[in-house]
């Protein structure tokens, strides 16, 4: 299903730096919303809803999912590589990527095994793109990802996953409120995935055990 999405904000007139601060602000906004749903989203069909809703990650990857695993109240490395990308891999996936919610970085230094940060441009808002690799997962790239939930890792194979656009990014301005501009970004478009069980899901983890 689509995502359709908008974040709106409202400002004072007549100085030229709180407009674009407000509206760059809004529109970070609206690339978080657009990030979770893509994790958390159940999908609404657009028949039966105002506005369609696409569904994430978490619904749309049923195959490799752990809810409840091994070893939660002391977690491992290894226990990591059976939940995720062995479980790909044993269904035919060709995990190459990884999504880790920011207190797994904690993890990783737990178990010892150091990340190593690669160059991987900046984003929209001018900002650097970390990415990692730790060499026990074997080139996996790490991407930490603090709109994750605590404790939950999404291996991914990345040819076969993609976010499709149905309306970039724009900015639509509503009017004028007192001293307040009014507008909105909007933007549709959801994530589409191949194969969903050359994917994996885990959650559940409750600490980590070096």
């Amino acid at each position: 299903g689509a995502l359709q999405a908008s974040s709106a904000f409202s400002t004072p007139v007549g100085n030229g730096t709180p407009l674009d601060h407000a509206r760059m602000d809004s529109l970070q906004n609206l690339m978080d919303d657009m990030e979770t749903s893509s994790y958390y989203g159940r999908g609404e069909d657009p028949l039966l809803a105002a506005r369609p809703k696409q569904k994430g990650l978490r619904t749309l990857i049923t195959s490799n999912v752990v809810t409840n695993p091994v070893n939660a109240g002391a977690y491992k490395a290894t226990d990591l590589i059976r939940d995720t990308l062995e479980r790909c891999r044993a269904n035919g996936g060709n995990p190459d990527v990884m999504l880790l919610s920011s207190n797994f970085m904690t993890g990783l230094a737990t178990w010892g095994h150091a990340v190593q940060r690669l160059e991987a441009g900046s984003s929209v808002f001018g900002v650097p793109i970390n990415v990692f690799e730790a060499p026990f997962l074997g080139g996996i790239t790490l991407i930490e990802a603090p709109l994750l939930r605590p404790f939950t890792a999404v291996a991914l194979t990345s040819a076969e996953i993609r976010f499709r656009v149905k309306r970039n990014e724009f900015w639509n301005p509503r009017g004028v409120r007192g001293d307040a501009v009014e507008g909105d970004w909007i933007a549709e478009g959801a994530i589409e995935l191949e194969n969903e069980s050359h994917h994996a899901w885990l959650e559940g983890v409750t600490a980590f055990s070096a």
